[in-house]
Order: C-alpha cells, then sequence, then structure tokens
C-alpha cells in the first residue's frame, strides 16, 4: 500500500508522520529508518507499506499516486478536489471486507 500525507505546512505533515510509524511500530510493524528534509520526507516498512509527506503546492502534490491519504483541513476544498483525489486509487485489497465495512 502507498500513502501520502497531503499537508498545509511541514511541520504538520510531520507530526501525523511519526503518529503513523508509531501506529505501525503498535501493531508490530518494523520500518526503515525514515528520510526527512526540507520538502518531504518517507518511510518504508516490512510489510512493504510506503507512506510520503507532500506539501499542497502546485507542484509538489502532483505527479503522485497512493491508496489512501491523510488530508490536512487546511487545504482548501478546490485544491483537494482538483488535485489530490485524482492521485487516490482504488485499494489493492477488499478492505471494507476486511474491517466489515459492509458494501459499497
Amino acid at each position: 500500500m502507498r500513502g501520502i500525507i497531503y499537508c498545509d505546512k511541514l511541520e504538520t505533515g510531520l507530526g501525523q508522520f511519526k503518529k503513523i510509524i508509531e501506529d505501525y511500530a503498535n501493531i508490530g510493524i518494523t520500518c526503515d529508518k525514515p528520510v526527512a528534509n526540507a520538502n518531504q520526507a518517507r518511510v518504508t516498512f516490512s510489510n512493504g507499506d510506503n507512506w510520503i509527506v507532500v506539501r499542497a503546492t502546485e507542484g509538489s502534490a502532483r505527479g503522485h499516486a497512493c491508496n489512501v491519504a491523510y488530508i490536512d483541513r487546511m487545504i482548501p476544498d478546490d485544491f483537494v478536489e482538483t488535485i489530490i483525489m485524482p492521485t487516490i486509487k482504488a485499494f489493492p485489497y477488499q478492505a471494507y471486507r476486511y474491517y466489515n465495512w459492509g458494501t459499497w
């Protein structure tokens, strides 16, 4: 699975990034050393999942694709609809059956 954290400010995204790493650790999934710089951050987990942090700007948000995304509330709705939502693809598995979400 590939996940993207879209954020308005990088500090906000890094906070969510750390929380995701902690959540994976709580269920026993280890990660490679996370890489973070001034523009983005990324991590790969032992189960093959990848997460990256991307600032929601016109240039940096384009060209990415993911299965799941965390979208900061401070990002304008029109940006979410036109730039971010088209990058979110279907799950590679039927998560709704695993989590008993019903049928879609």
